[in-house]
């Protein structure tokens, strides 16, 4: 009986008309014949619609009964009020703040969302100032200058000792020249000394003033006198806006180090808000039409990768690409690295757009960049050896492939995220009463017991791991780099152990095994420990510390 009800239910409905349309329409009687009588006696058309109505094919919203409500709601971004600034900002997948927002909920249990977040926007009730995540939300690094009418000393360079100075010039070369080659060492120590011998004669300072200042704002947030990076960045804008100028190509260069230096202080929307302020100075002087110079190509690769990097780190949409390019030809390794791992990331942040996005088409996306990312690390992996073990090359070879490394772990999780979130959202609503984990997913399978969830967690798991193992091994080892400066100084370092750490405390809530968490959480924490001389890093340490307390999650 229920296999001829089902069979009755999939029989398409045909209703079939016995009339031409014209006697149809003048209601009167017809032959049925092609062409009836009334219609030759006429003179007129006669057609005849066989079928008037017959059962369409699934619409959108039964496609999308495949796909549990859990899944869409990881893929959506989380909107994040500031009570205090009355700014809001959106947050997506591959961000860490996605994480927190769902961590909160947990920890308060609150109720879930409803269902028409699914249609858009996901409203946080996340409270920033508990967690002490503001300062790296908010955009409370970047401080209001009083602008006068002209410079007045003492200046940085006239005030701060010359031996912090060369140390802040120094640190920058090991930590930040790789990603930012601008000038030759040399070159730098050059307009170091000339800037100094102009400021100390009460002569104007040259034109790579305020670029320079930048550079060692950079470096100094490798050392305990982190402060002063505020003192020699405020300084720098100061310089540009009492009258101040350079041409097209210094003026992108001063762009790229801003936004550099504000996602190393851990402001990455304010680096991410720059973006349109740099894109628009490159449409403005045609910075984008070829044929450009190779200065300009290097520039604009290195704001390709900054711009990877704050996509995936934020979870939004580029700025610039497709619409700007650059040919990859004599592009340095580092770069080609960042911007090849975060492009393929980037590419799940559109699969939320998708109108008829399901379960299988987000899984198959997922793990074909998945895939991506292992053949480019493989591909990759052994000319960056060689790269690194260039003489020319700052810091140490072994070093070098660990920040490589950490950078791929790094995107690999960042680009299965949305299966973590996804299971913190189904626990969340199981947890309300409902049984997410026995919603099929278009089969008679659980989500937790799903075999491509399981296999995303687990990869999670081992690459937080391993980022927290190789960045804890480099603050045990200290220096070994040539020019005794220790690799650990790496502020990038704070933020792939929150990103680690954080995604091991959501992996501990949702999949009912803390005991296999624990030991890398402890880790990482005594790592920021470690760095916390950096104020970013401290900062870090304080929001981990917030989080693991309010998360509830407890040591068996």
């Amino acid at each position: 009986m229920a296999s001829l009800s089902k069979s009755h239910r999939t029989t398409i409905r045909r209703h079939v008309f016995k009339a031409c349309e014209g006697c149809r329409q003048q209601k009167t009687k017809c032959s049925g014949e092609s062409p009836c009588a009334r219609c030759v006696k006429l003179s007129l058309p006669c057609v005849i619609r066989n079928i008037a109505r017959q059962r369409r094919d699934p619409t959108t919203e039964t496609a999308h009964n495949d796909c549990p409500d859990s899944l869409m709601m990881a893929l959506k971004p989380v909107r994040i009020h500031n009570a205090t600034t009355g700014r809001t900002a959106v947050y997506g997948p591959t961000s860490t703040v996605a994480l927190l927002h769902l961590i909160a909920r947990e920890s308060r249990a609150s109720p879930s969302p409803p269902a028409g977040a699914l249609q858009g926007v996901i409203d946080s009730n996340l409270s920033i100032d508990p967690l002490n995540y503001g300062p790296l939300l908010a955009q409370q690094h970047h401080c209001s200058l009083s602008l006068q009418a002209s410079l007045i000393p003492p200046l940085c360079i006239t005030t701060i000792p010359n031996n912090i100075l060369q140390l802040f010039l120094q640190k920058y070369v090991v930590t930040a020249w790789k990603l930012l080659p601008l000038q030759s060492p040399t070159q730098l120590q050059a307009i170091y000394t000339s800037s100094c011998r102009a400021l100390s004669s009460n002569s104007g300072p040259p034109i790579m003033y305020p670029i320079l200042l930048y550079q060692l704002a950079l470096g100094s947030l490798c050392t305990a006198q982190g402060e002063l990076s505020d003192m020699l960045a405020q300084e720098s804008e100061l310089f540009m806006s009492a009258g101040g100028y350079l041409s097209d190509e210094l003026e992108l260069q001063l762009n790229v180090l801003m936004a550099f230096y504000h996602s190393e202080i851990g402001s990455l929307d304010k680096a991410y808000s720059m973006l349109g302020h740099i894109a628009s100075r490159i449409y403005a002087a045609g910075l984008h039409l070829e044929p450009r110079a190779p200065a300009v190509d290097r520039l604009l690769r290195m704001i390709l990768s900054t711009e990877s990097y704050l996509c995936v780190a934020l979870g939004r949409p580029p700025l610039f690409s497709p619409n700007l390019t650059v040919p990859k030809k004599d592009e340095p390794l580092n770069t080609q690295i960042i911007t090849g791992l975060f492009d393929i990331t980037k590419s799940i942040l559109t699969t939320n757009q998708e109108p008829k996005a399901t379960f299988d088409g987000v899984c198959h996306s997922i793990w074909n960049n998945h895939a991506r990312l292992e053949s480019f690390w493989e591909e990759h992996q052994p000319t960056l050896l060689i790269a690194h073990t260039d003489p020319a090359s700052p810091g140490h070879v072994e070093e070098g492939m660990f920040l490589d490394t950490i950078m791929y772990e790094y995107a690999v999780i960042a680009n299965l995220k949305p299966f973590l979130l996804y299971l913190g959202y189904s626990h969340i609503v199981n947890r309300d009463g409902k049984d997410p984990f026995l919603v099929e997913l278009g089969s008679s399978t659980p989500v937790r017991q799903d075999p491509r969830v399981e296999k995303a967690l687990e990869i999670i798991l081992a690459s937080a791991k391993r980022i927290i193992s190789l960045i804890f091994g480099i603050c045990q080892r200290g220096s070994v780099s040539k020019v005794c400066v220790s690799p650990k100084d790496l502020p990038m370092h704070s933020f792939f152990i929150e990103t680690a750490c954080v995604s091991l405390l959501a992996y501990g809530l949702w999949c009912g095994d803390p005991g296999v968490v624990w030991e890398s959480i402890d880790t990482g924490v005594r790592c920021l420990e470690e760095l916390q001389y950096q104020r970013v890093a401290a900062m870090r340490l304080a929001a981990l510390r917030a989080t693991i307390e309010q998360s509830g999650l407890r040591r068996e």
